[in-house]
């Protein structure tokens, strides 16, 4: 019998588990934690939405969210657009969502052309 076994659920638990450890280091507790990864999942949905008109997975929005906000925080600085960080909320959406749309576009350019497709 020649099945294929289907690691990915054990994989998310696993995951989960290593970043409610991680974030209970990084971030001094598990609600900053929680808090985080429900705006990287948001600025992910936003930015798919924008991209490709539909959102990606949870999980895929929560990475393309931290790469976006990483991303984003990088223009800001560059461009002088520190005012964005004024913004109660928004601000960081605006610029993690401006970072993950740019991080699309650049790797359909460089890398792949069906990326985030």
């Amino acid at each position: 019998m020649n099945r294929k076994t289907d690691y990915s659920p054990f994989l998310l638990v696993l995951i989960v588990i290593v970043a409610l450890l991680a974030g209970r280091w990084l971030f001094g507790g598990l609600l900053p934690l929680i808090v985080a990864l429900f705006l990287w999942a948001i600025t992910g949905y936003v930015a798919g939405y924008i991209v490709r008109g539909a959102a990606y997975s949870v999980l895929n929005n929560i990475l393309l969210g931290v790469a976006g906000g990483f991303i984003g925080s990088t223009l800001v600085r560059f461009l002088g657009l520190h005012f964005l960080y004024g913004i109660p909320f928004v601000g960081g959406l605006v610029v993690g969502v401006l970072g993950a749309v740019v991080l699309v576009y650049l790797m359909r350019i460089f890398v792949d052309h069906n990326f985030g497709r």
